[in-house]
């Protein structure tokens, strides 16, 4: 019997099962299969009785798809989803294809030669992802039997070095001597209520991510630096913004830090401003944390500005002459760094709102002259590969301005985040091209400080006397009870 001529009688079925049928029917689009497709639906909508169900098991490649007009889907368990669209319903399923193809690579394939891959977890009716897992292979092993294991990673943690970073995830997976790792983050705007509900969360999830041969069968060894309630991570939000120059923006306390941390969401994994968090008592003896402003929290801020030591003033051992003009181009920022961080104006510090790339152009052609200039600028565009600075500050005409606009004995800073090893050392050829001498100091092996100078120096004698400001710098901190987290012995050593 043909399924497009049937011979049963009208209104004969409460429900047909399609397994494969529609699929060979229609190979293609062209008009005479769809001519076919057509008798095929008219038949079956026909032997069905008034409510029936027509439930099709196909392959769903996108021009079956387009043919089945329906608009409700159930990707996971639980309730069904209504799209809008038809458009919508084939990005549901192509996202699901793919999710199945990946699935099926962990599964049968060793990924050591890609690096790792990275999924966002979502739940059903939610576009903000609540979970990110990095999975990560140790190269081909001989063991029979595979070891595979989940690194719960706490909220505010995964800004470090260690999880925001793919060398930092690799060290950290070899470092857990197993053959496959799940690293996973705790995305912001959610709220997790303790170590359990997260692995009863993510069971089924990884389950689909363990390789064949793995030792796990229903169990997955869930790791974390501390599995309580407590060491999951707390995220305070206190507020989020959005400005037309700096997007999307959010202000958060990490509870197991004592941070406080100003994040800018185009660029997730990049700290814009960070401080540490002290209680002071208000007006009426209530306490509240503010932001601690004798602490430098990141530590490329520690290192530039012990560098800054070398070219600035001093009339006694107890003070220290300066005036900082600090440029911001967004306004709302400014806002939220008096706001939130206890920032403050007066006659030693002034806030320019500005392109800081125009202000430094403006203040060559003026004759402004700075001792010291420091750049920590985010790049807004992620595709460059460059975190810090914009492209634009590096190019010659601005770093020809910044030259300009030193005094003889005056040192540019300059924070420089790269992964891309080309753009680094690009960036350090049109550096030299402009200063002579400069020092580089690399953190890790994406951030580096670098410090340029406009006036030929030996390059020992130089060194020198950065070793003395560092130590100077050292002395005058502990005097004044201030702190950071650089390794003063590690810097001298790298002089």
């Amino acid at each position: 019997m043909s399924a497009i001529q049937m011979t049963y009688p009208d209104k004969n079925f409460n429900v047909i099962l399609d397994k494969g049928t529609l699929d060979a029917l229609m190979p293609d689009n062209k008009e005479t299969t769809i001519i076919e497709i057509d008798k095929y639906f008219k038949e079956v909508t026909r032997v069905l009785r008034n409510g029936g169900r027509y439930v099709c098991i196909s392959l769903l490649q996108e021009h079956v798809l387009r043919k089945l007009l329906v608009l409700e889907i159930a990707l996971v368990d639980g309730s069904l989803e209504r799209l809008s669209s038809i458009e919508d319903m084939i990005s549901a399923v192509f996202s699901t294809q793919q999710l199945a193809l990946v699935y099926h690579r962990l599964h049968t394939s060793n990924i050591a030669h890609i690096g790792e891959i990275t999924l966002d977890l979502h739940r059903p009716g939610d576009n903000h992802p609540r979970d990110t897992v990095y999975v990560i292979d140790q190269p081909i092993s001989h063991c029979a039997s595979k070891q595979f294991a989940a690194f719960i990673v706490p909220q505010g943690k995964e800004m470090d070095w260690t999880f925001r970073t793919k060398r930092g995830r690799q060290n950290i997976a070899k470092s857990m001597k197993r053959d496959r790792l799940a690293i996973v983050t705790l995305r912001r705007d959610h709220t997790f209520e303790s170590f359990n509900e997260i692995m009863k969360e993510l069971i089924k999830c990884l389950l689909d991510l363990t390789p064949a041969d793995s030792d796990v069968e229903f169990r997955i060894p869930f790791l974390s630096f501390d599995k309580s309630h407590d060491h999951i991570g707390k995220r305070t939000i206190w507020y989020q913004g959005e400005s037309n120059i700096s997007g999307p923006f959010v202000v958060e306390d990490v509870k197991d830090y004592e941070l406080r941390r100003l994040v800018f969401l185009d660029n997730l994994y990049v700290i814009q401003s960070e401080a540490r968090l002290k209680e002071a008592k208000g007006r009426r003896g209530r306490t509240r944390k503010i932001a601690d402003l004798g602490f430098l929290a990141p530590k490329y801020h520690g290192y530039m500005v012990g560098y800054v030591n070398a070219v600035i003033d001093t009339e006694a051992e107890d003070e220290i002459l300066l005036k900082i003009t600090a440029v911001e181009i967004d306004n709302a920022i400014l806002t939220i760094a008096t706001r939130y961080f206890n920032f403050v104006t007066n006659d030693k510090v002034k806030v320019e709102i500005a392109d800081g790339i125009q202000f430094v152009k403006d203040a060559a052609t003026s004759g402004k002259k700075y001792k010291a200039i420091l750049c920590d600028m985010d790049n807004k565009d992620s595709s460059i590969g460059m975190s810090f600075p914009p492209k634009e500050f590096l190019e010659m005409s601005v770093l020809r301005a910044v030259a300009s606009s030193l005094t003889q004995d005056g040192l540019f800073i300059l924070n420089l985040v790269t992964t891309d090893r080309s753009l680094k050392e690009k960036a350090t050829d049109d550096l030299e091209s402009v200063f002579e001498p400069i020092l580089e100091y690399n953190l890790n092996s994406a951030n580096a400080v670098v410090v340029c100078s406009a006036e030929k120096y030996n390059i020992k004698e130089w060194r020198n006397k950065f070793k003395n400001a560092i130590v100077d710098f050292d002395k005058l901190a502990i005097a004044r009870k201030l702190s950071f987290s650089i390794n003063i012995a590690r810097i001298l050593k790298s002089l």
